[in-house]
């Protein structure tokens, strides 16, 4: 009889949780804790929508600026705008040389198609640095959609990091 009045309570406070939007926050939570980041920016999905932004207002987070060869950073697309976009895990890496951007030969990755709600930050994305990354300037960009929209519709978003020398 206990054991019934637990399951119950139990799926009771699991109904209450998913409708208050309390599971998808616990879900990043654990899968961003199994992925090895910490501190606020990988735990804090909810960034809110700007007033008057636009459908499709995105930019693309970086938990930090600096980072040594084979080291690692951590990126999300962070959507401010008003519709829910669709992004994947392939990525561009490009280093600063004179006054213009050099990619560098892609990793390959797995793609599969990915969405980040209106007003939130999608789970984070570790990107290795090469062990033979050249200390300067680099910049990462990811393509993103809003939902349903074709290529026609993709917009890049881009952040800048620096990579130092080896100790």
């Amino acid at each position: 009889m206990r054991r019934s009045r637990s399951i119950r309570i139990a799926a009771l406070a699991f109904v209450l949780a998913a409708s208050c939007g309390v599971l998808q926050s616990v879900a990043t939570a654990r899968s961003v804790a199994r992925s090895g980041a910490a501190g606020p920016f990988c735990s804090e999905p909810t960034i809110g929508i700007e007033e008057g932004a636009s459908a499709v207002k995105a930019r693309l987070g970086i938990n930090k600026k600096t980072v040594r060869p084979g080291g690692a950073l951590r990126v999300r697309i962070e959507d401010f705008g008003t519709k829910d976009l669709a992004y994947g895990l392939t990525y561009e890496l490009a280093r600063r040389d004179g006054g213009s951007w050099v990619k560098l030969p892609p990793r390959p990755v797995f793609a599969p198609r990915l969405y980040v709600r209106a007003g939130m930050a999608s789970e984070c994305q570790s990107i290795d640095i090469p062990r033979d990354a050249i200390p300067g300037r680099y910049r990462i960009a990811k393509k993103v959609r809003p939902v349903g929209a074709g290529r026609t519709k993709e917009v890049v978003v881009r952040a800048t990091f620096r990579v130092l020398r080896r100790r």
